[in-house]
């Protein structure tokens, strides 16, 4: 009886071993093409590394859905970008590569220094709820194609420059 306690401990034991490595293997695991696209973000975007906590810390050899200000999906999709407090400067248009990102939920650009036009190109992010474009350094009026994106629930342009 002894030995087949041992047995069943030894097995249950492996078996913990071989979940919590096949775990580890499938989650965090970022897409290429993902990958390659907020790596061409970052090298798009105008910061100051001593003043970033996030962007300064993107780089190919570690996982992008690691990457702090990342969210991903179980499938490796990146679902949530937040960039806030990047103190990001220079312009922010429609041919940034963030519209790319077809999987983006949550956006997050607040206190940033973009001193451009709020770009129209955010209604091509269809699957987008969340956007925080607070204290980002925006200025004119908002796009009326926001207006068109059926899924967006919050909505932050407070502070925005006219």
């Amino acid at each position: 009886m002894r030995i087949t306690i041992v047995s069943l401990l030894s097995f249950f034991l492996c078996y913990l071993i071989y979940l919590s490595i096949y775990l580890s293997a499938t989650t965090g695991k970022c897409l290429e093409d993902q990958q390659s696209l907020l790596i061409q973000l970052k090298n798009n975007l105008t910061f100051e590394p001593e003043n970033s906590s996030k962007l300064k810390l993107w780089n190919q050899s570690i996982e992008c859905c690691n990457w702090r200000g990342v969210t991903c999906d179980d499938e490796g999709r990146v679902i949530g970008l937040d960039l806030s407090g990047e103190l990001i400067g220079g312009g922010f248009d429609d041919s940034s590569v963030v519209f790319s990102l077809q999987h983006l939920q949550k956006l997050n650009l607040a206190d940033n220094n973009f001193s451009s036009v709020v770009p129209s190109g955010f209604n091509k992010l269809e699957n987008l709820t969340y956007l925080n474009l607070s204290c980002a350094g925006f200025v004119g009026q908002i796009p009326i194609e926001i207006s068109q994106m059926t899924r967006l629930v919050t909505l932050d342009i407070s502070s925005l420059s006219s």
